[in-house]
């Protein structure tokens, strides 16, 4: 039960960073649960001797489900350079901070106005790098990425470790003429009826389990209505691998985690934040009270 909630908190666990939860999950991993992420929820799940990674597809996309720290499109365009540099290079290999410059400027160029000289996009270029280190798709062999971004000069020597293949999604269908993310959202329209049915279950799940709610606006609402029809089948799978209690009320669903495997952010959490927004919102409910008592 706890994999999966691991599996659903962490992009995927990787063996030289996390040894021990690394064989825990991978003992854990039986034909059972590979049936359930792969026909109920549609995800593929990926075990090689580097990591361990399962593929979450959300049914809809939501900011939150973006790189948290990345501010601008500009910053996913140099990811994206940066994982077509490292899928021609060869697990171990060494590169320098210039040479990477010079390769990115090449696979950028025609796509986007970004100058790797300018202060702003060379910031994001670092930001990049961090990121990419601390997702263990680099290592640093030599050098500082602090001083190289407070200096243009400086050098930082990197190594790609591999893991980069598998940090994009593979379709199983062309994407080439997508134009925005509505279009992952509405595939459904190339399947089949019976193909349907099976992506309409992929899509409860998913909404379920990625999603802090589920909501629909109408009675047909074709998702809501396998929702409510097997209640009791989906109860049964979430509760056997994650843990939780399905809630279902008129036009919303969902899907709460057991106390004792919770994941991600909860509140309250130990930050003072969670102290004032308590007394907020206890604040709030006397002046509620206050103003019902005088009517």
């Amino acid at each position: 039960m706890k994999e999966i909630t691991q599996l659903l908190e962490e992009f995927w666990i990787v063996k030289d960073k996390n040894t021990t939860d690394y064989y825990r999950i991978k003992r854990s991993i039986d034909n059972q649960m590979k049936n359930f992420l792969t026909d109920f929820v549609g995800w593929k799940l990926f075990v090689t001797n580097k990591l361990i990674k399962l593929e979450k597809l959300p049914a809809e996309a939501h900011p939150f489900m973006g790189i948290q720290r990345f501010e601008s499109v500009n910053e996913y365009m140099l990811l994206c350079a940066l994982l077509i540099y490292l899928d021609e290079k060869m697990d171990g290999t060494h590169f320098l901070l210039s040479e990477l410059i010079e390769n990115i400027e090449k696979i950028i160029a025609g796509y986007a106005d970004i100058d790797l000289t300018r202060f702003t996009d060379r910031r994001s270029l670092i930001k990049v790098l961090k990121f990419a280190v601390e997702m263990s798709m680099l290592k640093i062999s030599d050098g500082s990425i602090e001083a190289a971004e407070q200096d243009q000069s400086k050098e930082v020597l990197y190594e790609n470790t591999g893991l980069s293949k598998f940090f994009s999604v593979n379709h199983d269908s062309s994407i080439s003429e997508y134009t925005d993310y509505h279009d992952f959202e509405n595939r459904s329209s190339l399947y089949t009826d019976d193909e349907t049915d099976m992506v309409r279950t992929n899509r409860v799940y998913r909404r379920l389990l990625l999603q802090p709610s589920m909501y629909w606006d109408s009675d047909d609402d074709m998702d809501s209505i396998y929702l409510i029809n097997q209640r009791q089948y989906i109860y049964k799978h979430l509760d056997k691998y994650v843990g939780g209690r399905l809630d279902i009320h008129t036009g919303a669903a969902f899907y709460m985690i057991s106390e004792d495997n919770v994941f991600g952010k909860i509140h309250p959490s130990e930050k003072s934040i969670s102290g004032f927004i308590a007394l907020m919102c206890g604040k709030i409910r006397e002046d509620i009270a206050t103003i019902n008592n005088s009517k």
